[in-house]
């Protein structure tokens, strides 16, 4: 959607010079750190105040505390591998319709 979105941007670069390989390594970056961002700061709150939260709504439910047992290397490894692989192969599919997109087809 993004590069939909970005199309005419994308067609503004490419008429300008600036090569498909250069704009898809652009995309590529700008989504996998927005990504790494994204989940140091959820992995960050969610160990920090995940089982308050997770506590507060289970009460209403009748579990009065819930404790959360952390698997240090299943939390800050293995799941991080596992989106950003997920992330990379995604972003690295979709942006090879970057090549599909014709400058002349989005100016007229």
């Amino acid at each position: 959607m993004i590069l939909i979105k970005d199309q005419y941007e994308i067609s503004i670069l490419r008429s300008i010079g600036i090569s498909k390989k250069n704009i898809i390594i652009q995309y590529i970056l700008r989504i996998i750190m927005v990504s790494f961002v994204a989940l140091v700061i959820a992995s960050v709150i969610g160990n920090t105040y995940g089982a308050s939260i997770v506590s507060l709504l289970m009460s209403f439910l009748g579990a009065s505390k819930i404790d959360f047992i952390i698997n240090p290397i299943m939390v800050y490894l293995k799941i991080p591998l596992g989106y950003m692989a997920v992330i990379s192969c995604v972003v690295f599919i979709v942006t090879r319709s970057i090549k599909n997109i014709k400058v002349n087809q989005v100016f007229n």
